[in-house]
């Protein structure tokens, strides 16, 4: 009878080694998959071109069924308007929702002044011009006063 020990634990020890490098990157691999996973992104940060204007109603007169005046206030500005609409009504195809609809047929801007009363030039633009047509549109139709 022969004895070998180192051959014979040799094996053992080589299986244990195994485990242990196997278990050792398996625990690395999942913390680093983990860690992957639970961060959060940074919040990209976006600029819009210019800053949102802020659109209210000063005050608005009707002149008549089809023509009124508007002052808008745009930021820290008044702008003085004045505007012809057609009102009709619309049902949507559903009977029994009938109601006013009001649409601006024209829009001038007359001047500009500052909250001071300072006058300035027309620095309005496209957007500006829809969004005052649908703030006096909306205002008109919430209020009934276009007359229909």
């Amino acid at each position: 009878m022969e004895q070998n020990t180192i051959n014979h634990n040799r094996p053992s020890i080589q299986l244990r080694l195994k485990h242990v490098a196997l278990g050792s990157a398996l625990l690395f691999g999942l913390s680093g998959a983990y860690a992957l996973v639970t961060e959060k992104e940074e919040p990209r940060a976006t600029f819009p071109i210019t800053q949102p204007s802020e659109y209210n109603i000063a005050a608005i007169t009707l002149d008549s069924k089809h023509s009124g005046k508007a002052v808008i206030k745009l930021d820290g500005f008044f702008v003085y308007t004045s505007f012809d609409f057609a009102t009709h009504k619309d049902d949507l195809g559903v009977p029994g929702s009938s109601r006013e609809v009001v649409e601006i047929t024209n829009l001038a801007i007359d001047r500009i002044t500052s909250l001071s009363g300072h006058e300035y030039n027309d620095f309005t633009v496209r957007e500006d011009h829809r969004n005052i047509n649908t703030l006096i549109e909306t205002h008109i139709e919430k209020n009934h006063l276009g007359g229909v």
